[in-house]
């Protein structure tokens, strides 16, 4: 292993902060997804993490290298899977309304999520390689007997060039989502998902293009706040905060080593978000995995045991046990990180054995549903600030502090753990309450405050 103190270049790049937006706390519902996808040219392999450790299975589906996605419904049962040969339902069968799509095999990155206001549709997010246009497709759930179609192809987005690395972030307390996405040469575009449809997008934060000869392959990802950005075939990787809320940017961090050997691929964070991990693509027999410490500016390389012969490593998934997950090129295992238990200091690698060799590609689904118990509540809901929780971080105990608490009825706080797990529940009767941790492991939790039917206040406690 090797360890390095990185000369980060904190970057003064131009960016737009726009307002926040008024938007009305909603019921939010219970989901989560159970599995992740990792393609494979001969047989797509579904890691199932109903089970702990999470089980590996064969899909039986020839997929493509890299870009794949998934949605399941409220029960982590899945709705459907795509990938650059088209849309697959929930039995694993073809939709013939997909054949035609423009989505490419070598395409980094393949997204979906809800069409607002129209339940059972679903969109399908993509470029068609490199720097290119960015293009919709639907998928109706109500069609084919309720296992779904395509009913729109290839819907043009936005004619500039784009890079295959985008995200999806949910907005919270909203049915809107933002689509996150790199125009090549100019900067970093957000477009808002809304009832309305898909906005025209706003940039905003010029970045000129990556040196090297990159040409708009790499990975994007978005957790706790924060968005990282790989740019393969140069020696450059981009963190940045980003604000669900109101789709502002700040304090951008270029991250550039002849140590990236021109190969950073894949990037994610572990479930604390105070690291960043990233991945070096067609790279073997040196540190392909590298963890910036975002607090200290640290930067640690790694060259953990692949399980043989292999070509690199892909894509890095957050997974909904809080581990890491890298889908390795040309490999038959799946490369683990473990961040907590023992390895905050050093990752913890371990190998999961499959029955195919995989691509460059994992399912991507929005992070915001695989953390979260509750949709929309990865940052507090913008307009519920009535209830305080006091410290967070919180170690043993901490103080719930409000105006009216004494004075109401049947209120509760519940807190959830990362697999949406109910871990506490407690009547909330004063208005500086005292809440013991005791029994609690460390870790992120989730909670909500609710009044009989009502949601009133949600957000995240970390508890340590």
């Amino acid at each position: 292993m090797l360890f390095c103190k990185l000369a980060v270049q904190r970057i003064a790049v131009p960016f737009f902060v726009f307002l926040a937006l008024l938007v009305s706390t909603t019921s939010l519902v219970a989901q989560g997804y159970q599995s992740f996808f990792f393609n494979s040219f001969t047989d797509i392999q579904r890691l199932d993490f109903s089970t702990d450790p999470p089980t590996a299975t064969a899909t039986g589906i020839a997929g493509s290298y890299e870009g794949i996605t998934h949605f399941e419904d409220g029960a982590g049962n899945l709705l459907f899977m795509f990938n650059a040969n088209g849309l697959y339902d929930a039995n694993v069968d073809y939709m013939p309304g997909s054949t035609g799509i423009f989505a490419n095999s070598s395409s980094a990155e393949i997204l979906s999520c809800p069409v607002p206001g129209q339940p059972g549709k679903y969109y399908v997010i993509y470029n068609e390689e490199t720097c290119s246009n960015l293009y919709y497709s639907i998928v109706n759930m109500e069609l084919n007997g309720g296992l779904g179609d395509a009913e729109e192809l290839n819907v043009l987005i936005d004619s500039s060039n784009f890079s295959e690395g985008m995200e999806i972030v949910k907005r919270p307390g909203t049915n809107e989502y933002w689509i996150l996405a790199y125009e090549c040469g100019t900067g970093f575009k957000r477009f808002l998902i809304n009832e309305d449809g898909i906005d025209n997008g706003e940039v905003m934060m010029f970045y000129d293009m990556p040196g090297g000869t990159y040409d708009g392959r790499g990975e994007m990802d978005y957790h706790a706040g924060k968005v990282g950005a790989c740019f393969a075939w140069s020696s450059q990787v981009l963190l940045y905060d980003f604000d669900p809320v109101t789709g502002s940017v700040a304090n951008p961090v270029e991250l550039s080593s002849p140590q990236f050997n021109n190969s950073p691929f894949g990037v994610d964070f572990s479930e604390a978000g105070d690291k960043m991990f990233f991945s070096l693509w067609y790279t073997t027999g040196m540190n392909n995995i590298f963890m910036y410490d975002i607090a200290t500016d640290d930067l640690t390389a790694y060259a953990p045991d692949l399980g043989g012969s292999v070509t690199g490593l892909g894509e890095i998934e957050l997974g909904p046990d809080g581990r890491l997950y890298v889908v390795i090129d040309d490999g038959d295992n799946i490369l683990v990180i473990e961040t907590a238990d023992g390895c905050e200091e050093d990752p913890c690698f371990d190998l999961i054995p499959i029955s195919a060799k995989t691509g460059l590609g994992i399912s991507d689904p929005i992070q915001s549903l695989v953390m979260n118990p509750l949709i929309g509540i990865e940052e507090d809901t913008p307009n519920a600030s009535v209830f305080s929780l006091t410290p967070n971080p919180a170690k043993d105990y901490f103080f719930l502090s409000s105006d009216f608490a004494a004075q109401s009825e049947n209120l509760i706080l519940q807190l959830f753990d990362a697999k949406g797990r109910l871990q506490l529940s407690e009547n909330i009767t004063s208005n500086d309450q005292r809440i013991e941790l005791e029994q609690l492991n460390s870790g992120i939790y989730f909670y909500s405050i609710q009044q009989g039917e009502q949601q009133l206040q949600s957000g995240k406690l970390v508890v340590q």
